[in-house]
């Protein structure tokens, strides 16, 4: 759970408010006069303070100020309270989030997250759902998969809308099932989730604007972890989300050549169709990804429009139809298929692994066709390990090429790529990224 009041601003992009200092009156009641110490970090985004109240028990208070650096109008605060709920049997988490702002924006007061939900490796994934009550009284249930979160529901406000009095949380597994629990939110809540780790942002619906009145946010809320017998009951009640597929209705990210994986990101997919990369078996890219299903898989980007450099090919393949076509531009120039939505693949630290796959080439020259599997810290910008599998230039049939390799001490994640370096075009198919 990250407690932080997330602004979009007019000026673009989404804003991170910092600093210390509130105008919003405390939580009625307590008091935050008396503190047994204070840790203030005045040179990031963002600045906040954090003051810790005296012990009461076994609860730890504390109360976080927050200002936005560039416009000293917005302020806001989180107090906290942990404490031990024996009803639940868990630690529960009690917050209570406010905001004052000159102008209406998108904000969010929380973003929750639970360990292991994003991990692309089948055995070791944990809570296969993301489930919220919604004001109508449905409970409402997302299988988590990489291509899903695109649909038009899932980007619906109103679908994503959370009850008040009611939670949104993730289900069901053995050790933990994590749950914010809205008490209050004025205005109500709508939620978020991310296409990478599948958090969930929390934020308030939009407020009008009347004019020389400021806008002020306020939520009551919980984190707590429920049994798994409640969870699974609570998993046997819902229903799935309404995704609004619909195929019939033009989906230009996928039809028209000068689309990239920066627009899938923007955009709402009335028909979302891409193929896969899966841990530990062989993606044969033959059928897109079920959106409608949990599924612990990367997509590829890859556009079915003939023209474009990146094509999901459905004439040529190499254990079945479709493969991934690249088609390089001229020499000097390359073209790269790589992920675009859902967990980056997850792989154990010292651990060997073969990386492989069949690339058919037609005309290439220059440095070739090859697979890449980059070990990352994070992001698949930051420096990491790179393996090859290839390299393949000319013209001729289908050629298998692999890459054995040691992970290193540190290996959590990597990055695949598909790779064509100069004039010509290449062919990929079954990819596999396998423990030996």
């Amino acid at each position: 759970m990250i407690l932080q009041w997330w602004v979009n601003s007019s000026g673009g992009g989404r804003k991170i408010i910092g600093g210390s200092g509130c105008r919003t009156p405390p939580v009625p009641g307590a008091t935050y006069n008396d503190t047994v110490g204070k840790a203030t970090f005045p040179k990031k985004k963002p600045q906040m303070e954090w003051s810790f109240g005296k012990s009461q028990g076994e609860a730890l208070s504390f109360r976080i100020d927050e200002t936005f650096a560039h416009d000293d109008r917005i302020r806001g605060y989180h107090d906290v309270k942990i404490s031990y709920d024996p009803l639940p049997d868990s630690f529960v988490a009690e917050v209570e989030a406010s905001l004052d702002t000159p102008d209406p924006y998108f904000v969010e007061y929380v973003n929750f997250y639970a360990g292991g939900v994003y991990d692309s490796r089948p055995s070791r994934k944990r809570h296969q759902y993301t489930i919220w009550t919604h004001p109508d009284g449905r409970i409402i249930r997302w299988p988590h998969n990489p291509i899903g979160y695109m649909t038009p529901g899932m980007n619906d406000l109103d679908e994503r809308s959370v009850a008040g009095g009611g939670f949104i949380g993730y289900f069901a597994d053995p050790y933990t099932n994590p749950v914010i629990e809205v008490l209050h939110a004025d205005p109500s809540t709508t939620c978020a989730t991310c296409c990478n780790i599948y958090d969930e942002h929390l934020c308030h619906h939009l407020q009008p604007k009347e004019p020389g009145v400021p806008c002020h946010w306020e939520a009551r809320f919980r984190l707590l972890s429920v049994p798994l017998e409640v969870a699974k009951s609570i998993e046997r009640s819902s229903t799935p989300v309404r995704f609004g597929v619909d195929p019939a209705h033009p989906d230009p990210v996928y039809t028209e050549p000068q689309r990239t994986s920066n627009d899938l990101h923007a955009s709402i997919s009335y028909n979302p169709r891409l193929p896969a990369f899966y841990y530990g078996i062989v993606s044969d890219f033959e059928e897109p990804v079920p959106f409608d299903q949990t599924v612990a898989a990367s997509c590829i980007w890859a556009s079915s429009c003939p023209e474009h450099e990146i094509y999901w090919d459905p004439y040529r393949g190499h254990s079945g139809t479709r493969s991934i076509r690249l088609r390089g531009a001229d020499a000097g120039g390359s073209v790269t298929a790589t992920l675009s939505a859902g967990p980056s693949p997850h792989i154990y630290a010292d651990k060997t692994y073969r990386i492989s796959g069949w690339i058919l080439c037609e005309g290439v020259t220059g440095p070739g066709a090859r697979i890449r599997f980059s070990e990352i810290v994070f992001r698949p910008r930051d420096p990491g390990i790179d393996h090859f599998a290839g390299t393949a230039t000319g013209t001729g049939d289908w050629t298998y090429f692999e890459q054995v390799f040691t992970s290193g001490p540190a290996a959590e994640l990597g990055w695949l790529y598909l790779e064509l370096d100069g004039p010509g075009q290449a062919w990929f198919d079954d990819i596999a990224l396998e423990e030996v």
